[in-house]
């Protein structure tokens, strides 16, 4: 764990220098945002294992301790695409936010995609929008500002969507306002404004050019896990990120006299495995695995039964038998035993994980399950260079052609962002 035992003597001392002077005590914003559907860390990789509602649910409960006054708020970018195994982690998410006791969470540009009814069903009272309105409802989702008090002082948050971000063909039932025609009408000037967005840095920092706009938090996507956020005070304006797929809370510690903001100051706590996990929270999780367990072998359960004979496939044993040396150099790898590396972590009947961890996942004759197809398993020469049956009935049948550059297909910014080709290359060729 951080120390974070120190924070409460040094904001203690801060607090009387502050009183000391007639100043205004410190403010507490607590801020997260993209965390784009991850319930847990992927973990794929060391630099990916940061994040996850657990850790998330223990670092709160110890920053609230600190900071009892404290404004919690989510930027959006909670979610990031719809399918069925999606959904049931969305409607977890949403549930968690709540049980953390979330005071407000923005829906961005994203999370729109889940319609007004999931979202009103899960998410009513925490969710909200300003620029956007649905044209068949009225409220609701949709709300101009959601008025707060922090430390005695009225506050007023936005939550925005820049109308560039959102594919209107898609989403043909509501209408988004320019954002800067909308702070024209809305915005009240006296009043502290903050502005919760999930959108591009460009557009974070027009929108805190606004004249009344003070602080603008962004659940910036960012390429990948190991950027830093980006924060910012100047002219007595704020700007702050938070980490992608939620591996960051933020705190900032600002004074204020109604909407001028007179000192800032920020700090990110990345959410790794030194943080253990909280415990109000894990029966969303338990429940969460269980229905996706469920899914998983529904779809097993749907398929033809596994069939040998008509697969392509033949496992990396009858590889080995003519390439001996490069079966050596597999199984001495990490690849050889990448199904296991699921199990450790409970994910091997997660259908977004597994495709990277077994020869075949949802091609033709591929990997179908440990009991019926586990030559398939594991990321097996066949992974790499494609289904082998066909050279080994005839040796003048050439495999396909596989460079480096393709590791990429798994070794991706979100799951490997530290990923080298050419290093990682030299350990495995063969």
């Amino acid at each position: 764990m951080k120390r974070w035992w120190l924070l409460p003597a040094l904001a203690g001392v801060v607090l009387m220098l502050l009183a000391a002077s007639g100043a205004p005590s410190p403010s507490v914003l607590i801020y997260t945002g993209a965390a784009y559907g991850k319930l847990k860390p992927c973990a794929c990789s060391p630099e990916t294992d940061m994040g996850g509602l657990l850790r998330r649910d223990t670092l709160l409960t110890d920053l609230r301790k600190q900071y009892p006054q404290s404004l919690l708020v989510d930027a959006g970018g909670t979610f990031h695409e719809v399918n069925e195994q999606a959904r049931l982690g969305a409607q977890a998410l949403l549930e968690a936010l709540r049980k953390l006791r979330y005071q407000t969470v923005a829906i961005g540009a994203t999370d729109l995609v889940y319609g007004r009814s999931f979202l009103e069903e899960h998410g009513r009272d925490l969710l909200f929008v300003s620029n956007v309105r649905w044209k068949d409802a009225a409220g609701g989702l949709s709300q101009p500002r959601r008025l707060v008090e922090l430390d005695g002082q009225k506050v007023e948050l936005f939550a925005l969507i820049d109308p560039a971000d959102v594919y209107t063909g898609r989403q043909a039932d509501i209408e988004i306002e320019p954002i800067d025609k909308f702070l024209d009408k809305h915005a009240k000037p006296g009043v502290l404004s903050i502005a919760l967005l999930a959108g591009k840095r460009e557009t974070a920092q027009a929108v805190l050019a606004h004249p009344r706009i003070e602080i603008v938090l962004n659940a910036f996507h960012a390429a990948d896990i190991l950027d830093q956020p980006r924060f910012s005070f100047a002219v007595g304006k704020v700007l702050a990120e938070t980490g992608i797929f939620g591996s960051r809370v933020g705190v900032l510690r600002f004074t204020f006299r109604g909407e001028k903001i007179l000192t800032a100051e920020n700090h990110y706590y990345e959410l790794d495995n030194k943080i253990t996990d909280g415990e109000s929270i894990k029966p969303l999780y338990d429940w969460y695995d269980g229905e996706v367990k469920k899914l998983f072998l529904a779809r097993l359960a749907g398929k033809p039964a596994f069939d040998k004979e008509k697969s392509p496939y033949v496992g990396s044993e009858t590889c080995g038998k003519c390439h001996k040396r490069s079966y050596r150099i597999w199984r001495n790898a990490k690849h050889s035993h990448a199904l296991e590396s699921l199990k450790k972590v409970n994910k091997h009947f997660d259908a977004e994980c597994i495709a990277c961890h077994v020869i075949g996942w949802e091609q033709p004759g591929g990997f179908h399950s440990e009991q019926e197809s586990p030559h398939l398993a594991n990321v097996g020469c066949e992974a790499c260079h494609g289904p082998g049956k066909a050279h080994v009935n005839n040796w003048r049948v050439e495999m396909t052609p596989f460079t480096r550059n393709e590791c990429v297909r798994c070794h991706n910014a979100e799951r490997s962002p530290a990923f080298k080709p050419e290093p990682s290359w030299d350990k495995i060729k063969h």
